[in-house]
């Protein structure tokens, strides 16, 4: 689990995700089609001999969707400072990782209602987290009342639905979207000019 206490969120940002510097009532004023923003932190690890890794983790059996895979994420709170110090609060909250930088939006926009019926605007952030060491995947401390395990997996195995013997059914579709699209995203990002 993360600690008691949070950190200080210091990380950086691209340019391009200005307007998710704002906190959630900002944005919602000038977005009123939304009730809530949510976020998703997708989180690579690039492995020496397995190429590009992202974080998933298991959601807890005694909560919904239980025993699914998905990238850290939720709701943004209104005290959180901005709409991207709340991806990096969830990201610490579930998986005890600190962004230490916002890269870029993930996908486009993804729309959803919630059990009271709210509309929620789901904003996928692809997120480089602080690291002891180069080529070794940070430490992962889950907070097991939402998650119960966790798997650094490539885009093969995401798109198999299985690391070894561990089967990885995808929260939604639209979050299986989200982390092929962060995979595509990076490979042209990181594509030789």
């Amino acid at each position: 689990m993360a600690p008691a206490n949070p950190p200080a969120f210091n990380f950086t940002s691209d340019a391009s995700l200005k307007e998710y510097t704002v906190p959630m009532k900002t944005y919602l004023e000038s977005h009123p089609e939304y009730d809530a923003i949510a976020t998703g932190a997708l989180v690579f690890h690039t492995d020496p001999v397995r190429g590009d890794e992202i974080l998933l983790q298991k959601r807890a059996d005694h909560d919904s969707m239980p025993g699914r895979w998905e990238t850290p994420g939720g709701a943004c709170d209104l005290d959180d400072e901005t709409i991207l110090h709340g991806a990096a609060r969830e990201l610490w909250e579930e998986s005890g990782l600190v962004a230490e930088h916002v890269i870029c939006r993930v996908g486009g926009e993804h729309v959803f209602f919630t059990r009271r019926n709210q509309r929620v605007s789901k904003i996928n952030l692809e997120v480089r987290v602080k690291t002891e060491a180069t080529g070794v995947a940070p430490t992962v401390n889950l907070d097991l009342n939402e998650h119960s395990a966790f798997v650094w997996a490539t885009e093969e195995e995401c798109r198999a639905g299985r690391k070894g013997d561990i089967v990885l059914n995808i929260t939604t579709k639209e979050q299986e979207k989200a982390i092929f699209e962060g995979f595509r995203q990076r490979k042209a990002r990181n594509a030789p000019a």
